[in-house]
C-alpha cells in the first residue's frame, strides 16, 4: 500500500509529459528570442562606425600629420580671402577656430563646416586641410556629410587646374601625409562603399 500511494503522488508520472510540453514550448520561445537579440546586435555593430579596431593607425597618422603640418595657433582671418566670397558660414567658421591649433578641431565642428573644404584656397588649405584627415581616419561617429566632401576635394576631376591651385603650395611631405592617411583610409574602408570614392582620390593624383 505504501509503495501504490507513493507512485500514484509521484510528479515524475502523473506530470512528466505537460511538464516536456511546457520546456519544449520554453525552449523554443526563448531560442528564437535569443536568435532575434543575436540579430539586432550584429546588425547594430554593422552600422556602427568602428573606431576602436585602429588605435595604432590613428596614433600613428597623427603623428605623421603633425610632422608634415606643424600645430600653431590659427589666425582665420584671412581663410576665405581667395575663394570664399560666397561662404555664408564663414564667420562661425573664424570664430569656432581662432586660436586654436588644427588638432584641437573637434569633428562635430568639421561636420558642422564639411563644405568649407570648397572654399578654402592655396593660401590657407594647408591650415585646416590636416584637421579634416585627421577626423576622416578617425572615423567619428559624427561625421557624416564631410568625408564624402573631403574625398571630392581631393579627387583631380574635370576641373584639375582648380585642383592643382588649389594644393600647389603644399610641401612634399605635406603631399606624402596627405597620401599616407588616405591609404589607411583606403585600408579601412576595404569592401565598402567609401573605398572606391578614397582609392578614386588616390590613384587620380595622390598615390
Amino acid at each position: 500500500m505504501r509503495s501504490n500511494r507513493l507512485r500514484s503522488h509521484s510528479p515524475h508520472r502523473a506530470c512528466l509529459p505537460r511538464r516536456d510540453l511546457t520546456l519544449s514550448h520554453s525552449t523554443n520561445f526563448n531560442e528564437n528570442t535569443r536568435r532575434r537579440r543575436v540579430r539586432a546586435v550584429v546588425i547594430a555593430y554593422m552600422s556602427t562606425p568602428d573606431t576602436s579596431r585602429t588605435p595604432s593607425v590613428i596614433t600613428n597618422e597623427l603623428q605623421d600629420l603633425e610632422r608634415a603640418f606643424p600645430p600653431r595657433l590659427i589666425e582665420p582671418d584671412g581663410a576665405f580671402a581667395e575663394w570664399g566670397g560666397t561662404y555664408v558660414d564663414a564667420e562661425s567658421f573664424r570664430v569656432g577656430v581662432r586660436g586654436k591649433r588644427w588638432p584641437e578641431i573637434d569633428a562635430s565642428f568639421l561636420e558642422r563646416h564639411h563644405d568649407a573644404l570648397v572654399f578654402l584656397g592655396p593660401s590657407s588649405i594647408a591650415e585646416y586641410l590636416p584637421a579634416y584627415l585627421l577626423a576622416l581616419i578617425r572615423r567619428d561617429p559624427a561625421s557624416s556629410a564631410m568625408p564624402s566632401f573631403l574625398l571630392g576635394v581631393l579627387t583631380r576631376g574635370s576641373d584639375g587646374e582648380r585642383f592643382d591651385d588649389r594644393f600647389r603650395s603644399l610641401t612634399s611631405a605635406q603631399r606624402r601625409a596627405t597620401a599616407r592617411t588616405l591609404a589607411a583610409y583606403e585600408m579601412e574602408t576595404a569592401a565598402s562603399s567609401r573605398q572606391s570614392d578614397v582609392s578614386a582620390a588616390l590613384d587620380g593624383y595622390w598615390r
